[in-house]
């Protein structure tokens, strides 16, 4: 029968340690079973594991039988892994005899250790591995859950176990073989239209060291959305040879639709002979390529507790004054609404951008689940008037718990310039509450206006009883107009010394 995932690896990385019941990749699939059932249902996802094929043992005809019905691979990616021709013979079998239906997207990459990614399958190459390593501080390679994963649920193991699940889920559920009622012609025949699919590209500089938290995070959060990631590492560019950087550079931009970049106060790492850093050259060639693509943007960040007073190095100095100072999160989900309205683009009107010497505000734009397209209408408009709109999540994710939700949201809140509440079929009770959840992070720290109220349609519900000096009532209920959001963003201006 066809398996839903093959996990390949190489037996030396399954050897049990001692104080474990099993082996590091059998205890792995155990665990993301159980996710997989949680995140499908019942029944789960069907795992294949072979525990009896050693390294001198012939792959059988059953074995390569299984590896070709397979609808996905967990590829686990080691120095033992590259040095198994069985392991070999596995990825490439599953690539190359399912070539009509399957592609890379069907693989994913648990990487166990530092490979050099040109001893990898070719294939594979291109494929952004989740790393289930960290680096000690003397350099050596860390095994993340060895010999047993950790007891905390918000580990860096978990957090990563969970992300790998919910690319599976997501691939099966474009295969459409979630349902076990699915009939296996309609299966090739989605999972034909599905690998004809182009993914969208986000280029994410190469960060310092301080930020490699930061820069996987976003990392899984856009590969989350349905994008894809270029570099396909933090570490992928060399930093010894500037000709190979920045050609590496300008082959991954130059297919990207949206360029972020991530600084710290720490300056980039010089190449030799004064010829600029990796933060000022990788910068440099984001700008210019955006100058000349009207149609990319590129997003910079910094935190906005990093005083500039205390950045010697003029030229970083200069990089972190052009970037968008905010709290991460408020910057994830920035960067996460530009990539939505790039991935679902909408005709919209085109406004004056601010005058020179005008203030470029962050606005938070937050609807309830019903009101989400209306939401980005919202934003858009906002975008266009050259200001930074921030559209907030309805509800918690699915794997994220409601406390989680309310601390990134508040956090979120309390960075941004002002709030746009939008109202349009959500229910008016699920709009009460997220006032009175929104007042209580702002109304303690800010004096005059600091938000609006944005009555969209349909025009026919009840008019919305809704009494606050601090928010602007906009009525939009005949149809979405920049003019009132204007005129609020201008009030929200004029008051931001009051």
């Amino acid at each position: 029968m066809p398996y839903d995932v093959f996990v390949s690896y190489a037996h030396s990385d399954d050897e049990c340690p001692k104080g474990a019941e099993f082996g590091w990749v059998t205890t792995f699939k155990e665990e993301l079973r159980k996710l997989l059932r949680r995140k499908i249902g019942s029944q789960g996802a069907d795992i294949w594991m072979d525990h009896l094929l050693t390294s001198n043992d012939r792959v059988t005809d059953t074995l390569m039988q299984t590896v070709r019905e397979s609808r996905t691979i967990v590829l686990f990616m080691s120095r033992g892994y590259l040095r198994s021709q069985w392991c070999q013979a596995e990825i490439n079998r599953f690539l190359e005899e399912n070539s009509a239906h399957k592609n890379k997207e069907s693989v994913f990459v648990v990487a166990l250790d530092e490979t050099n990614r040109e001893d990898w399958p070719t294939r594979v190459q291109e494929l952004t591995p989740i790393e289930f390593f960290k680096r000690s501080m003397t350099g050596a390679i860390e095994l993340l859950g060895y010999p047993n994963p950790p007891a905390e649920s918000g580990s860096v193991y978990w957090a990563k176990l969970n992300e790998l699940a919910h690319l599976i889920v997501k691939h099966l559920d474009q295969l459409g073989t979630l349902s076990r009622t699915t009939p296996q012609t309609s299966i090739v025949a989605s999972s034909a239209s599905s690998q004809r699919r182009i993914l969208p590209v986000v280029w994410i500089a190469q960060p310092t060291d301080d930020l490699l938290t930061e820069w996987e995070f976003l990392v899984s959060a856009i590969r989350q959305r349905g994008a894809d990631v270029r570099p396909l590492g933090h570490s992928t560019y060399s930093r010894s040879d500037i000709s190979a950087f920045r050609s590496a550079i300008e082959a991954d931009i130059s297919g990207a639709v949206l360029l972020v970049q991530l600084l710290s106060a720490t300056p980039g790492y010089p190449f030799a002979q004064g010829s600029g850093n990796t933060n000022s050259i990788q910068s440099s060639l984001a700008r210019l390529h955006a100058e000349i693509s009207s149609d990319v943007s590129f997003l910079k960040w910094r935190s906005q507790e990093i005083d500039l007073e205390q950045i010697v190095d003029t030229t970083h100095r200069e990089l972190l004054q052009g970037a968008i100072a905010c709290g991460f999160e408020q910057f994830r989900q920035q960067v996460l609404g530009a990539l939505d309205r790039l991935m679902n683009p909408k005709a919209v009107q085109e406004l004056s951008p601010p005058s020179v010497g005008s203030e470029s505000l962050s606005l938070c734009i937050t609807g309830g689940p019903k009101d989400i397209e209306l939401s980005n209408k919202v934003a858009d408009i906002v975008e266009n008037m050259g200001h930074v709109p921030i559209v907030a999540q309805p509800a918690p994710d699915h794997d994220q718990s409601p406390a989680e939700y309310r601390t990134l949201f508040e956090e979120l809140l309390s960075g941004a310039n002002g709030v746009i509440l939008v109202h349009g079929d959500e229910s008016t009770l699920w709009l009460q509450s997220r006032h009175v959840q929104v007042r209580k992070v702002l109304a303690q720290t800010r004096r005059g206006i600091w938000g609006a109220l944005l009555e969209g349609p349909p025009s026919t519900k009840p008019p919305l009883r809704f009494a606050d000096p601090a928010v602007v009532m906009l009525d939009c209920r005949q149809g979405i107009r920049p003019e009132p959001i204007q005129l609020f963003i201008a009030r929200l201006s004029g008051g931001a010394d009051a």
